[in-house]
C-alpha cells in the first residue's frame, strides 16, 4: 500500500503520462474499515490545457474522486503525482493554495461579503496589498462578465450569477487546475449555458485544464474529453 498521508512514495511509482499536471495510479478509497468501496483502482492523468467530464450515476464515486484530486481527502493507497512528482502530506495546503481552484453546486459564497470581497477571499494566503486582492478580484470578475455586480451581496444576484463569481473566486490565485463539482446543478438551463461557456472560455484562453463532475450528458458533451464511472471504477 502507498499511504498518501504518511508520504510513503517511491520515486519508480507509475510515472504519469509526459506533461501530465496530475497523475493518480491505482488510487482507492475505501470507507468503514474497507467494506465500502467508494474508488478502485483509478488511473488518470489531467494535463495542460485537458476539459474532462466525469460522469456516471449517483454513488459512483466522482464527488470522492474529484475531492483526491482537489487534496481535500486522502485515498486509502495508491499513488498521486503533481508535475510528475509525489504530492506529499507537506505540500497539500500549498497544493490546493496555488494550484488547485474549487466550484461548487452549492456556490459555498460569504452571504454578508460582495461579489468584489468573495473572489478576494483566497487571495489573503499568499503574499498582496489591498490594492492589489481588489484590482484582481475586478479584473476575474470582467472575466466572467460580472464587473458591474461588483458591490452586490449574493442574495440580490441570480444563481447563474453566484456561480459565476465562484468560477472568479476560483481563479483567484492562477490556478493550473479548476475542480467543478456539479457546477449547474442548482441552475435553469440559461444560466447552466453561461456557466459552462464562462468555463470553455477560461479552458480556451487560459489553457487552465478543468475537470468538471456531472451526471448530465448534455452538460458533459461541453468537455473535450468523458471519463465514465460505475461502482468506483473506471469505464
Amino acid at each position: 500500500m502507498i499511504c498518501f498521508m504518511n508520504e510513503l512514495f517511491s520515486e519508480d511509482d507509475g510515472k504519469g503520462m509526459d506533461g501530465a499536471l496530475v497523475s493518480l495510479r491505482g488510487i482507492s478509497r475505501f470507507y468503514e474499515g474497507g467494506s465500502i468501496h467508494a474508488l478502485e483502482g483509478i488511473d488518470l492523468d489531467i494535463a495542460d490545457g485537458d476539459f474532462i467530464a466525469v460522469t456516471g450515476p449517483s454513488g459512483s464515486g466522482k464527488s470522492t474522486l474529484l475531492s483526491i484530486i482537489g487534496g481535500l481527502e486522502l485515498p486509502t493507497s495508491g499513488t498521486m503525482l503533481v508535475d510528475r512528482e509525489p504530492l506529499s502530506s507537506g505540500r497539500i495546503d500549498t497544493y490546493r493554495q496555488k494550484f488547485i481552484g474549487f466550484v461548487f453546486q452549492a456556490f459555498y459564497l460569504i452571504p454578508t461579503l460582495t461579489a468584489l470581497e468573495n473572489v478576494q477571499l483566497p487571495m489573503f494566503g499568499v503574499v498582496r496589498s489591498r490594492k492589489q486582492r481588489a484590482d484582481k478580484a475586478l479584473a476575474l470578475l470582467d472575466t466572467v462578465g460580472l464587473s458591474h455586480r461588483r458591490h452586490h451581496l449574493p442574495q440580490n444576484m441570480s444563481g447563474g450569477e453566484r456561480q459565476r463569481v465562484a468560477i472568479a473566486r476560483s481563479l483567484a490565485n492562477d490556478p493550473s487546475l479548476i475542480l467543478a463539482d456539479e457546477p449547474t446543478g442548482n441552475l435553469d438551463s440559461a444560466s447552466s449555458t453561461a456557466v459552462l461557456d464562462t468555463l470553455e472560455r477560461i479552458n480556451s484562453s487560459n489553457r487552465t485544464a478543468i475537470v468538471l463532475v456531472t451526471h448530465e450528458a448534455s452538460i458533459a458533451q461541453h468537455a473535450h474529453k468523458i471519463v465514465k464511472m460505475k461502482d468506483g471504477k473506471l469505464q
